[in-house]
């Protein structure tokens, strides 16, 4: 969705460069390491291998020769479903998401949208069109007032399993500058995203936009804009009653969901899954658009 897209960004400088340490708040920043990169695509090609194996029952809707072609996108880390493909996107786009942040100054908070009409049954996903979703996001926030305000945005698509539901919930995590943050906040007023109890959507959660400050741990909010792994989060109801989904990550540990979900990243590529408004890539880096 950017002019020259996020995968031509370059290294960023050595002061914004992303690697594992000790952050301002004194926590530990356990940023993911080559060798684990590598070892989480190790297991990966394990999971996808057992769906190409002629005794393994698989539904009418996986193909296993797109499975193998997967499985050896993986192996040579030529797709974002690989962890040490994403792992150096991932690496630029917060170094240069925290660089860009210092140069042009103000409020920066980092938000989660989970909008009602972005959940999909197990064995659909493949229906989510990442480029029209974040055509449609970028509609509401200009109807919301994004073309007026000053600022920035930078927002890409991650998802989670629900096994409780067999559902996948894709959603956006990023950052917003500025009066673009007040853009957000005035998008909890649109139908799809309006909370549990207002909304007609049966995917409707309880707090569809979500807000943090970026004061102590800037870093770890800057890269979890762009995960690169989908965690299994069964929704369940605690001693209220009410809804509640575990903290933490967990593998998807279900075949089908979790071969589903690599194989609908493989159709893309990250800048298909970003949406950028107030700035673009330029020479390498992101200026302000």
């Amino acid at each position: 969705m950017s002019r020259r897209g996020i995968g031509g960004l370059s290294k960023p400088p050595k002061k914004y460069r992303i690697k594992a340490g000790i952050l301002e708040d004194g926590s530990w920043f356990a940023f993911e390491t080559l060798d684990e990169a590598r070892s989480e695509d190790e297991t990966r090609v394990k999971i996808l291998s057992r769906l190409t194996s002629k005794k393994s029952r698989i539904d009418h809707q996986w193909r296993r020769r797109e499975i193998r072609a997967l499985v050896d996108c993986i192996e040579s880390a030529s797709t974002i479903a690989s962890s040490v493909r994403m792992r150096k996107h991932r690496k630029r786009v917060g170094g240069h998401l925290e660089w860009f942040r210092h140069r042009t100054g103000g409020d920066v908070r980092f938000f989660t949208l989970l909008p009602a009409n972005w959940v999909y049954p197990a064995g659909s996903l493949h229906g989510a069109d990442a480029i029209k979703l974040l055509a449609a996001l970028r509609q509401a926030l200009r109807r919301k007032g994004a073309d007026r305000a000053s600022g920035w945005l930078f927002a890409y698509i991650d998802g989670e399993y629900d096994p409780t539901s067999r559902t996948f919930r894709l959603h956006v995590h990023g950052l917003a500058s500025g009066e673009m943050i007040d853009v957000v906040r005035r998008i909890k007023n649109a139908r799809n995203l309006q909370p549990e109890g207002k909304s007609k959507l049966p995917g409707a959660v309880r707090l569809p936009v979500q807000f943090k400050r970026m004061v102590r741990t800037p870093k770890k909010l800057a890269t979890y804009c762009m995960k690169s792994f989908w965690c299994e989060r069964p929704v369940f109801e605690d001693a209220e009653m009410k809804p509640k989904r575990p903290r933490g990550k967990r593998r998807i540990n279900y075949l089908q969901p979790f071969a589903e979900h690599l194989l609908w990243q493989d159709r893309w590529s990250i800048q298909n899954l970003a949406l950028l408004m107030g700035m673009s890539v330029r020479e390498g880096r992101f200026e302000v658009h």
